[in-house]
């Protein structure tokens, strides 16, 4: 557990995230070397903003390709509000959850219902006109 917990801080710092929403503020106390010193390609500037994203939003390489194919059916052109129309990134926002991780437990535990119907997948996205209910019965705010 504490592996995890030290990796997790050692992201933070590699991203040059001070803060992480639902997670602590503290910093490892050594400075992390980074990977490559010099001139930074455009390569690796979307190579690392690609990174933060999939860190964030617990993303994985196929849910990214398969948003760029979205992204190009719809002509949208910025794949952040692809994202925050995820389900378990609207429940963070609304406040329901202190972290992505902790909205994304809910949801798959059931207790979120959207238009009535329960809704097992965070990847779900939502449209203007979706109602999100939680499951009385089981959470309390």
């Amino acid at each position: 557990m504490k592996k995890k917990f030290r990796t997790k801080l050692k992201k933070l710092q590699y991203f040059k995230l001070t803060f992480l929403p639902g997670f602590c503020t503290k910093l490892l106390k050594k400075e992390l070397v980074p990977i490559k010193k010099g001139k930074t390609s455009s390569f690796l500037i979307q190579l690392l903003e690609k990174q933060k994203l999939k860190y964030n939003y617990r993303l994985k390489e196929n849910q990214i390709k398969k948003y760029f194919k979205y992204i190009k059916l719809l002509k949208i052109f910025n794949l952040i509000q692809i994202i925050e129309l995820r389900l378990d990134a609207t429940i963070f926002r609304l406040g329901f959850a202190k972290s992505i991780n902790q909205a994304r437990q809910l949801i798959t535990h059931g207790f979120i219902f959207i238009n009535s119907i329960l809704v097992k997948k965070p990847s779900f996205i939502l449209t203007e006109k979706d109602l999100i209910y939680i499951n009385p019965k089981k959470f309390t705010i």
